[in-house]
């Protein structure tokens, strides 16, 4: 066994040691989210999410948004001691005297080994968690080691610290000399092969060791050695020491990092692969722990405090001592690097060279400094109360009126004229005489002042914007507020070729040149809202407002682009009163400091990824997932949602479904009524600046279809649809063949029948007419009476011929005219043939019988049998009364004729009448009822169904 031992490579850190300069970007505490102030330990996970463990459970950074998670979502206890990420991007934790768990995706829960038995019998004491490169996480406990892969337990091995060099894994036993006070670190492959081994004094003084990939860290009080396995056959080591001149009380590892806390709150960063020192940071907090994110922000944990983020910002931020309130309301620059800022508590920070010093010109009175103006020897302080030389007593401005005016603005014309503007108009300060006077103007607010040249300017009024000249004394209208519709304008701006930027209240952004709009920004979320005051620069429009920094490309316009600059890009504060220029830097007055930013800073593309944090259907959590399998009724759809970026430039995201328009979504919370069949959802993030990210999340909803939306059924359903058309089509046409064959056969019988009429009725008269005819004449020379008596009887049968056929031609015509009813034809009978006798007579007909009686046969029978039973009443019986009743109901005929004549027997031979009358019963299915007494009278009754 062969191994070399390098010379130790030395490092003394001092104070003064090389490392870039970190500045506290933002604080996150309960405030923010955090579960605890208290924080163990921080990872970041494959997505971008930092992890933060706490003494009160453990939560899920985006940049923007805390998720909590407590043992309600499966942690075995809410003290997070510490968390590692696995090679396959698993989050496991080690709660205090737990057994392991992990975090679980799809079900946004963390899963635990719990019902384990060798596992949680091997948790009773601290774990130390150590990564395996090759995959899998090993915990160290008391007197075991329990190894988990692929979210498995998978074995218990023999109390060992491993470390790893590519594809081997190390044993590391530790041997204590306590004579020489050595400790041996022994070095053996995973299949107890011996390798070698290190030596290290001072054991006494040993406080931690581990390992990070190929190298053992060792922690002693004032110095860390990092052992470097740079081979295992030969066994190679190098040894690298570190030496402090203070207390270290703590080192983290980190990919290839390491971070030594010092107990004064310094933290130092090392290169693991160079050794070098990359950074330094200095904290106030007592710090837990450090980590360097993949955007090269060092998160660090306290102990108190919560997290603080840490980052290498191109803004130089400036924080006076805590004697001078931080909320600045104005700022202006001197000559070189100087500045000036006014507060809203009537205190003035002054920067000469390097010394940073505050005066208040009216301690005993809280003020606004509302403006700042320098010249040659004097600094012109204004405020509500006036204006104030080199800090000394303000000096109020007084109207002519004699009233105070309450100044809003300041503007530097030349080198002795000084432009105040108050609430009731302008003024100009003399600086060489230190006089001022009312000058020509409306007397309205002034709010904002523009330079043009050194004896002209613009001023905003409440009417508008005007143009002042002092080689005339006098302002001309430039641009009216009428003009907007309802707006007003509030600040304004010198551009090029003296055109005029101007902001309205309503957040909307004008150029204006020679009096008219030539370009404008209107109702853009690209704008801030609050806009304090606009400032163009080298093609650059700056915007200061309660909602940090805009910068507008305007070089290229009408094309221009916006970028906004916060506290997440290193402002002190989003909340910006006030803008300067000075050397290529824009000197920003905001509520927590001053903030200095180059002015060509780049537009960056921020990559956002949409990461889904938990699913409901239904209102029912399910796992997630990229593709889902839905029942037809599950259509609605709760997505939560993170932007994960922790730079915090997340602004809001967009969703499309099935590559149609986007829409925006409003928080973190996406509700969705889905469609039947494939629903296929993009969501994508834009950043603060409305840039599209890269990264589009895609997931699809693929929802059963209705059996009555499917293609299949609707086909079928529509050939039986139309099947069903053509079968009741088909139907009617044969049911109006049927009923066109029904009714030329009915036509058939009625002539038929009429034809039987004529026959039996008109052509048995005739016959006999003109039987008679021929008789006559024969007589009329023979027998004169005899022939007198034959023609009666030819006139006789005549009458009764037309009569028969007027019944035929009044039964086959089926008029509307109410004297063609069977009714009325009926009455008129009884009425020509009763009217001339002594018989009392009563008709009763139902109203029913004209309307239902149509078929021209029935009508014609009933006709006929009523008149053959009047007129043998009126030959046969002697009556003095007859009655005729025609009765409708139920679609049932009732015809009664009765008289109380004297009678017949029935026995008697009767006439023809009777057996014609049973003739047309018969012809109307009609049973046919007569009844005789004799001296009582006789009733003849017909009853039958009407056949529609």
């Amino acid at each position: 066994m062969k191994y070399c031992l390098f010379l130790p490579l030395i490092f003394i850190i001092a104070i003064g040691a090389y490392g870039q300069n970190y500045s506290v970007s933002n604080v996150f505490t309960t405030d923010n989210g955090l579960p605890s102030n208290h924080v163990y330990e921080i990872a970041e996970d494959n997505n971008g999410f930092l992890w933060i463990g706490t003494d009160n459970g453990i939560s899920r950074f985006d940049g923007k948004r805390f998720v909590n998670y407590s043992t309600k979502n499966g942690l075995p206890s809410n003290d997070v001691l510490q968390i590692i990420k696995d090679i396959d991007g698993t989050i496991w934790v080690n709660c205090y005297k737990q057994p392991p768990s992990y975090f679980d995706e799809k079900s946004n829960r963390f899963i635990s080994f719990e019902n384990n038995i060798e596992v949680v019998k091997n948790s009773s004491s601290l774990l130390y968690p150590n990564k395996d490169p090759n995959g899998g996480i090993y915990f160290l406990s008391a007197t075991k080691i329990m190894f988990f892969k692929n979210r498995k337990f998978v074995e218990i091995l023999a109390n060992r610290n491993f470390m790893f060099l590519k594809n081997q894994r190390f044993a590391v036993i530790t041997n204590n000399d306590n004579l020489n006070n050595l400790m041996s670190f022994k070095f053996y492959t995973k299949n107890d092969q011996y390798l070698g081994s290190i030596k290290i004094d001072d054991a006494n003084n040993l406080q931690r060791f581990t390992s990070q990939h190929n190298v053992l860290v060792i922690l002693k009080s004032r110095e860390i050695i990092c052992a470097k396995i740079e081979s295992a056959v030969p066994f190679k080591v190098a040894i690298k020491k570190f030496f402090f001149t203070e207390n270290i009380k703590w080192f983290t590892t980190s990919n290839t990092e390491l971070h030594v806390i010092l107990i004064s709150g310094k933290i130092l960063i090392y290169d693991l692969n160079t050794y070098k020192l990359k950074n330094r940071i200095l904290s106030n907090s007592e710090i837990n722990y450090s980590l360097t994110g993949r955007n090269h922000a060092v998160w660090i944990g306290t102990i108190n405090d919560g997290m603080f983020k840490y980052t290498i910002s191109k803004v130089r931020n400036i924080v006076p001592s805590k004697k001078i309130s931080n909320n600045f309301l104005s700022i202006s620059t001197g000559d070189d690097n100087t500045f000036f800022a006014g507060n809203y508590n009537g205190e003035i920070l002054a920067q000469n060279k390097n010394s940073i010093v505050h005066q208040n010109p009216n301690p005993k009175n809280t003020v606004w400094i509302r403006a700042i103006a320098t010249f040659p020897k004097k600094v012109i302080c204004v405020s509500d109360l006036g204006y104030s030389i080199n800090y000394k007593k303000y000096i109020a401005i007084k109207n002519n009126n004699k009233q105070t005016v309450s100044l809003k603005t300041a503007l530097k014309l030349n080198d002795s004229i000084l432009i105040l503007g108050g609430n009731s108009g302008l003024f100009k300060l003399n600086i060489l005489t230190n006089r001022y006077n009312y000058i020509n103007s409306p007397e309205e607010r002034v709010l904002s002042i523009a330079k043009i040249s050194d004896q002209s300017f613009y001023f905003t009024a409440n009417s508008g914007v005007y143009k002042y000249d002092l080689s005339v004394a006098g302002y001309s209208l430039v641009f009216l507020n009428s003009n907007l519709q309802h707006d007003n304008i509030q600040s304004i701006a010198i551009g090029k070729n003296n055109n005029l930027w101007f902001n309205t209240f309503k957040g909307n952004l004008y150029l204006l040149n020679k009096g008219n709009i030539a370009f404008s920004i209107k109702n853009s979320e690209r704008l801030p809202i609050n806009i304090t005051k606009l400032l163009e620069v080298d093609n650059q429009l700056w915007i200061s407002s309660k909602d940090g920094l805009a910068m507008v490309d305007i070089s290229q316009l009408p094309k221009f682009t916006i970028k906004k600059i916060s506290k997440s890009d290193g402002l002190n504060s989003d909340v910006v009163n006030d803008i300067a220029y000075k050397n290529d830097s824009i000197y920003a007055a905001t509520s927590n400091g001053i903030s200095v930013i180059a002015n060509q800073a780049k537009n960056e593309i921020f990559n956002i990824l949409p990461v889904i944090i938990s699913t409901k259907i239904n209102n029912q959590n399910v796992p997630n997932q990229r593709e889902y399998l839905l029942q037809k009724d599950q259509t609605n759809v709760i997505l939560e949602l993170a932007g994960v970026d922790l730079t915090g430039h997340f602004n809001k995201f967009q969703y499309a479904i099935n590559n149609k328009n986007w829409y925006n979504i409003e928080g973190n919370v996406l509700n969705l009524l889905l469609k039947s069949g494939a629903n296929n959802l993009s969501i994508r993030a834009l950043d603060k600046n409305n840039n599209i990210t890269k990264k589009t999340l895609q997931l699809k909803f693929d929802v059963a279809i209705p059996f009555y939306k499917n293609i299949g059924f609707q086909v079928l359903a529509s050939f039986l649809f139309f099947g069903i058309l053509l079968f009741f089509y088909n139907r009617r046409k044969f049911e109006k063949q049927k009923i066109f064959f029904s009714q030329q056969l009915e036509l058939e019988q009625q002539r038929n029948r009429i034809t039987a009429d004529l026959h039996d009725e008109i052509g048995s008269t005739l016959s006999s007419l003109q039987i008679n005819s021929t008789v006559a004449h024969k007589l009329m020379e023979k027998d004169v009476d005899a022939a007198q008596k034959v023609l009666q009887k030819v006139e006789s049968q005549a009458e009764s011929l037309a009569e028969k056929i007027g019944d035929i031609i009044w039964s086959m015509k089926p008029g509307k005219d109410e004297f063609m009813t069977l009714s009325t034809r009926i009455k008129n009978y009884c009425n020509e043939v009763l009217g001339s006798t002594d018989i009392h007579y009563t008709i009763k007909i139902a109203k029913e019988i004209d309307t239902k009686i149509t078929d021209f046969a029935t009508r014609k029978n009933i006709l006929l049998i009523t008149k053959e039973g009047i007129n043998n009443a009126i030959k046969y019986s002697k009556a003095t009364k007859i009655k005729v009743s025609i009765r409708f109901e139920n679609n049932e005929i009732t015809i009664i004729i009765s008289d109380n004549g004297i009678g017949f027997s029935l026995n008697e031979t009767v006439g023809n009448g009777i057996g014609n009358m049973k003739n047309r019963a018969k012809e109307l299915s009609a049973t046919f009822e007569l009844i005789s007494t004799i001296n009582i009278g006789t009733s003849i009754k017909l009853h039958f169904t009407l056949t529609p």
